[in-house]
């Protein structure tokens, strides 16, 4: 039935282009190590509409070269709701961050604001947490303080989630 509430049932057995899925890129049977760097950029306030090449080229460019996620919906309305559950896949759930560094992998989150909602319970899960002392970074400053993490990293796998502000209205 419709679960989330628009109206529509979803079909039994949808397609990938039904869930929202783009299509396959890549190879999906990489050995084990073959990824040593997964970066997850995510953009605080931004409307999907605003994503576009002529609005966005350089973020969309970049973009392209890895996975895109075209029908990605907030679980929330407020940051400190949709930012640890995007970290999980259920409320309850080991966080990412946590999964990973078990599995041998650093983890860093980058976040440009320096009272980000929600950063408690993300911060917790990350071996590294880079931010601002007090106020917002803004992209410039946060790309920066990302490929500075990343460098540090050497040759370890690494997952960055970086966590940009610029969109959100200022305070």
């Amino acid at each position: 039935g419709d679960l989330n509430c628009n109206g529509i049932d979803p079909p039994k057995f949808p397609t990938d282009a039904q869930r929202g899925l783009a299509p396959p890129a890549g190879e999906p049977n990489l050995a084990v190590g073959a990824v040593d760097l997964v970066v997850l950029a995510t953009i605080d306030a931004l409307r999907a509409d605003s994503l576009t090449p002529r609005l966005m080229p350089n973020y969309c460019a970049v973009g392209s070269l890895g996975i895109t996620f075209e029908r990605a919906y907030s679980n929330g309305t407020r940051t400190a709701i949709t930012l640890p559950l995007a970290q999980k896949n259920y409320r309850d759930g080991v966080p990412l961050a946590t999964r990973l560094f078990n599995a041998g992998i650093k983890t860093t989150a980058v976040i440009a604001d320096s009272g980000l909602e929600g950063t408690a319970a993300i911060a917790t899960t990350y071996e590294l947490v880079v931010k601002p002392d007090h106020g917002r970074w803004q992209g410039l400053q946060a790309t920066e303080a990302a490929l500075r993490a990343i460098d540090e990293a050497g040759n370890n796998r690494h997952f960055l989630w970086i966590h940009l502000y610029d969109a959100h209205t200022p305070d």
